[in-house]
């Protein structure tokens, strides 16, 4: 059945419980939302000057869009939501019904991408994901990872040695660098490189870009955030630089052993409000450390001390005990050992979950190209998808999320049965998104029927209510 372009997408509310699924009525108020921040122009804007932007009569933002769209709708790769029955439907919403899209012309568009305009996705991204800066425990607090993502069977750039030592034979492994706002848990900055670049590599440039780039905190609050990849003196001292606090794990390798062997693990103070952990804290200065990792720790023309905090993660006196190594810039009267530990405990799950559900959830591992650029491209739009649903997803939720700071809070939601079965926010947003819905063309309005659900419709009312012009992306 034709579609006049004319009409309109709306969702009504199916008077029964039931519901058939056959469109993803969720995806009709996101597209709504990416209207009114003008994401379609912001895009098309980006794109200007693609390399044979011969790809067809379209505008950028229609395969954008497309493609995000079924991101979202878990239909991940373009050659899956052609092939999908849903496809006229999310191509209703991409401006895209008048002609079929074909898996081809797509590819050629990403192939397109340069350097420039893969900078120019970055900073849209940025964009959306600095519109709500939220501060966790009084700070501004941004978190910095890297992930591999393995690709089998195809000829890409790859390492022969990858995270945990050798790759299996045949597969190829790509890096995905990420820096995330803690707070609202949107993605800052992402790139994809070749897997045969260290963990490290350009992670003082990057991050000094995003901080460079960020609305000015308050003085002193602002905190950042890594793992062992990032526990080397050029990367503290960007932090410095930018007058920003650091909590960066050291790595857990034999140098660190050797020099800390002096200090009686078994004598370990256990936190106060968590007796699952025991503490030991020195300063470290470069005078008394004279070893390989010296330049690592403080940089090659830093002088002066790095308080190091050492954590045991476990409480059994035997050879499996653990520790961690925590350098940071706080002193002890600013945060105390437990207090840096519980900082970056729970402050660096969020990155944790990005990386997870973008990979799983948004389908970030199934990057459709052999050329480094086009997947480059590609990912970008996996991190628009992740930053537009995120805002959407707290916007419609406010009201429950209130008392909420951590990305994973649960939430009640009664069943037929007597107990009560516990979602993740996630889950709940996903499953609106992929809620079928009955398609009704009547007059000029085409309707997806939903089942009746308040915590549904209450999201919709949220997100209608919302004043999204403070989000707009172009003036």
């Amino acid at each position: 059945m034709g579609i006049n372009m004319a009409r309109k997408i709306s969702i009504e509310f199916a008077k029964n419980k039931e519901t058939i699924y056959t469109a993803r009525a969720g995806l009709v108020p996101i597209n709504e939302v990416a209207k009114k921040i003008k994401l379609p122009k912001a895009i098309n804007q980006a794109c200007i000057g693609v390399r044979d932007d011969r790809y067809s009569t379209y505008e950028a933002s229609n395969f954008v869009m497309f493609n995000l769209m079924g991101h979202l709708a878990g239909l991940h790769r373009t050659d899956q939501i052609i092939k999908s029955a849903e496809a006229p439907f999310i191509a209703k919403l991409s401006g895209l019904e008048n002609e079929k899209p074909v898996a081809t012309t797509f590819s050629r568009f990403y192939e397109g991408f340069e350097e420039k305009h893969i900078q120019n996705f970055q900073k849209v991204n940025f964009d959306l994901a600095t519109k709500n800066i939220t501060e966790v425990s009084g700070y501004q607090i941004i978190t910095h990872d890297q992930s591999a993502i393995q690709k089998y069977g195809l000829q890409m750039e790859g390492v022969e040695k990858g995270y945990g030592g050798t790759l299996k034979r045949g597969s190829k492994m790509l890096q995905c660098s990420m820096i995330a706002d803690a707070g609202m848990h949107t993605i800052l900055h992402l790139d994809i490189r070749a897997g045969s670049k260290h963990s490290c590599f350009n992670a003082a440039n990057e991050l000094s870009g995003v901080l460079t780039q960020l609305p000015e905190a308050k003085p002193g609050k602002r905190l950042i955030l890594g793992d062992s990849a990032y526990g080397i003196g050029e990367y503290m001292r960007t932090c410095d630089d930018h007058d920003a606090h650091f909590i960066l794990a050291a790595k857990n390798d034999s140098w660190m052993k050797e020099e800390l062997q002096s200090l009686d693990f078994k004598r370990f103070r256990l936190g106060e409000r968590n007796q699952s952990y025991g503490y030991r804290e020195f300063v470290a200065d470069r005078e008394a450390w004279n070893g390989e990792f010296t330049n690592e720790l403080f940089g090659e023309d830093w002088e002066g001390t790095r308080r190091v905090i050492v954590v045991r993660l476990t409480e059994q006196d035997d050879k499996d005990i653990k520790y961690q190594f925590l350098i940071t810039s706080f002193n002890a009267d600013q945060q105390s050992a437990e207090e840096v530990h519980d900082l970056y405990r729970k402050n660096r799950e969020s990155i944790e979950q990005i990386n997870d559900e973008i990979k799983n959830q948004l389908g970030l591992t199934e990057l459709p190209s052999k050329k480094l650029d086009a997947n480059r491209a590609a990912a970008q739009i996996v991190a628009l998808a992740w930053n537009l649903q995120r805002h959407i997803e707290v916007v419609g939720m406010a009201q429950e999320r209130k008392d909420e700071n951590i990305r994973r809070a649960k939430m009640n939601i009664p069943e037929s049965r007597k107990t009560k079965r516990r979602f993740e926010w996630w889950t709940m947003f996903i499953r609106f998104i992929t809620i079928g819905g009955k398609m009704k063309i009547g007059g000029n309005k085409i309707s997806v029927i939903v089942g009746q659900c308040d915590a549904v419709k209450q999201w919709i009312k949220n997100i209608q209510n919302f004043d999204w012009k403070s989000y707009s992306l172009i003036g």
